[in-house]
């Protein structure tokens, strides 16, 4: 009976050894998709409509400039324009409009809008130009010619309803700034941030408007308007402010002129009461997550103009509506001789994507060839947390950065580290990676407490395969995240052949750095490379593992904690075919190194029991190598026991 009872617990403490023990490995950070009918973000292009005269029409026109756009030429050819309107995305502008100009009277209004629920009330927006406020003589009551906007409750059909508050441009009343103090530099063009929470007569699943009216002709009779971000929580707000003051700040440059106006209002959002609740908010932030999934067009980060350039110095001017990809390879035949579709090992459905040409369909063009060069800021947050950041990079220039809050260099990642430019006929761990983002992550931990940025960049004019895809930054980790896998995979149009392979995440560090966490990475690092060197077949142990082991058991409990929870992997199952060249079949991540650690000192391999297929996992244990059939092993040991059994009660 002994015997029966130890091999039954034998069998059981394979069985044990299951995937269910990947549940309480430390998980990376992961934002939820947005819900598509939860609208956060009213892009000018769509659905706003142009009221003149009493008549509606459905084309915005001339009006419309993008987020590139400057005013006030110094001189010949676009560039040597001096003043940025500090637009964070394309936007009315009624000032500049062609064929009516300040002349202009009119109003624009959006689409309707509807308030999802009471936890995200607040609505922020950038709004400029206006002329100095007028005001009755007789009254000393606002005439109804200003420049303003009115909220409006809909009722009915859109357009009416009851006005609920009017907001006006933020130097109306406050004269055109022409004085020598501002270098003669009128600053009412300078988009300026606007937030406003809903008041009560709107309750969820209420429809309102937002309406612009301009009733005013000549002395800058007119207003720029955009980026308009509904049901946001204050801490939503509080980052497009943020990301609002890094953009003024970084684009100072273009002029003295720029700098002094810019100045006048970064000094305006420090000391003006109406800021003084979403400063409080802004300085609570700990954290610039951001996975992509949310087509903002990038609003809710800064466009560092200074640093976005073509090879000939000129401003890199990027088609923000068409930045973001959902593609899942990028075609790489006009590379190499051959057809194959590279992967680009995206997180969730979006990323953030450099290639020159569009997304692999072709369908558009995002307007930065290898010749450029960008880079964009988060708004600021107070670095909490572990300290790590990370992001996915792919291409060989894409860069993530840690930044002080003067934008200054405090930590980067570099070059793109997991980088490899080769052909793209063999992915596997050492295999082509031109495009495939990869987890990077950047221990940032010795600045812990500070006020920070993130940057990412695409770092590089000119060749060198200069392109830049990003997908999930996680800039808070209140825990060590373990390492992960990334299963990637080839397509090639000529087969229906899928070469599989794994990325591990990369780690970058300073002089300063977690020691645990680097511990933990240098040992998986080591145990990739000993006991899952990559083949096309199976993944084997090719030394012995007793040095590992001792390595092992000298971690500290931190550091073996990440190492328990990081995922292994290997190669094939009775799934799988050699087809003479490569192996084709899926990639095992179902168990954990702590699982295989434990396997390697005990002798005793983990039991699948998501599957009956009878997976190999071949290691090697002081030099010899162990063949463990995981779905067998507890028959095989429970057979084996009867058998002594049996035998016992015959020779008895």
């Amino acid at each position: 009976m002994k015997k029966i009872i130890a091999a039954l617990s034998l069998a059981a403490i394979a069985g044990g050894l299951t995937i269910g023990a990947l549940n309480g490995g430390s998980k990376r950070v992961k934002q939820a998709e947005a819900d598509a009918s939860y609208q956060t973000y009213v892009p000018i292009s769509s659905g706003w409509i142009e009221n003149t005269d009493g008549s509606a029409v459905t084309e915005l026109g001339n009006a419309i400039r993008g987020r590139n756009d400057r005013f006030w030429t110094g001189g010949s050819g676009w560039d040597a324009q001096e003043r940025t309107f500090n637009a964070m995305d394309d936007f009315v502008d009624t000032i500049h409009r062609a064929n009516g100009g300040e002349g202009w009277r009119g109003a624009y209004r959006t689409p309707e809008l509807v308030l999802h629920d009471n936890d995200h009330r607040y609505i922020s927006f950038l709004f400029g130009g206006g002329a100095p406020r007028t005001l009755d003589p007789g009254t000393e009551q606002e005439r109804v010619e200003d420049i303003f906007i009115n909220i409006f409750q809909v009722s009915g059909d859109a357009g009416s309803g009851d006005r609920i508050t009017g907001i006006r441009t933020s130097f109306d009343g406050r004269g055109s700034l022409e004085d020598a103090g501002h270098l003669n530099a009128p600053i009412s063009c300078n988009m300026v941030f606007k937030y406003f929470e809903l008041p009560s007569e709107i309750k969820p699943g209420d429809h309102f408007l937002i309406y612009v009216r301009d009733g005013k002709t000549g002395d800058y009779g007119g207003f720029t308007f955009g980026d308009v971000h509904i049901n946001q929580t204050l801490e939503d707000v509080a980052k497009s402010f943020s990301a609002h003051k890094a953009q003024m700040k970084l684009n100072e440059f273009t002029s003295a002129y720029n700098a002094a106006a810019n100045e006048f209002v970064l000094d305006y959002y420090a000391n003006d009461s109406f800021y003084a609740t979403v400063r409080t908010a802004e300085a609570a932030l700990t954290d610039a997550n951001d996975d992509f999934e949310v087509n903002n067009r990038l609003s809710k980060w800064a466009y560092d103009q200074q640093n976005s350039t073509f090879e000939n110095g000129d401003l890199a001017s990027i088609n923000f509506d068409y930045i973001y990809s959902t593609s899942d390879h990028k075609e790489g035949g006009y590379f190499y001789d051959n057809d194959g579709l590279m992967p680009l090992n995206k997180t969730g459905n979006q990323f953030l994507s450099g290639e020159p040409t569009g997304i692999a369909e072709g369908v558009h063009d995002c307007g930065l060839p290898e010749s450029a060069k960008y880079r964009l800021v988060s708004p600021a947050f107070k670095l909490s947390g572990t300290g790590l950041i990370s992001a996915k990079l792919g291409g060989h220039y894409s860069k993530l950065s840690l930044l002080d809050s003067n934008y200054n260099v405090l930590l980067t990642t570099g070059n793109n580290p997991s980088f490899v430019d080769d052909n793209m006929s063999n992915i596997v761990t050492s295999g082509a990676r031109m495009c495939t983002m990869v987890r990077t992550y950047l221990d940032c931990s010795a600045y812990l407490n500070q006020t920070v940025h993130v940057a990412i960049e695409d770092s590089q004019v000119g060749g060198g395969w200069n392109l830049a895809f990003f997908d999930e930054i996680v800039t808070k980790y209140t825990s060590l995240p373990s390492f992960k896998l990334d299963v990637i995979a080839q397509s090639s149009s000529k087969s229906e052949a899928v070469y599989n392979g794994v990325v591990f995440d990369k780690l970058v560090v300073g002089e300063t750095y977690n020691a645990d966490f680097k511990a933990a990475y240098d040992f998986v690092t080591s145990y990739y490379a000993a006991a899952r060197t990559a083949a096309n077949d199976f993944s084997r142990c090719s030394v012995d593992t007793t040095a590992l082991i001792s390595t092992y058991d000298g971690l500290s409990a931190n550091a073996k904690a990440v190492v328990d929870s990081s995922e292994d992997y290997f190669y094939g199952d009775n799934l799988g075919h050699f087809d003479g060249d490569y192996f084709l079949a899926p990639v095992n991540k179902n168990f954990t190194i702590g699982q295989a650690i434990t396997a390697i000192k005990t002798g005793v391999y983990p039991v699948s029991s998501s599957s009956a297929i009878i997976n190999n996992f071949r290691i090697e244990k002081n030099g010899g190598v162990v063949i463990a059939f995981m779905a067998i092993v507890s028959f095989l040991t429970l057979v084996l026991g009867y058998a002594v059994l049996k035998k016992r009660k015959v020779h008895k």
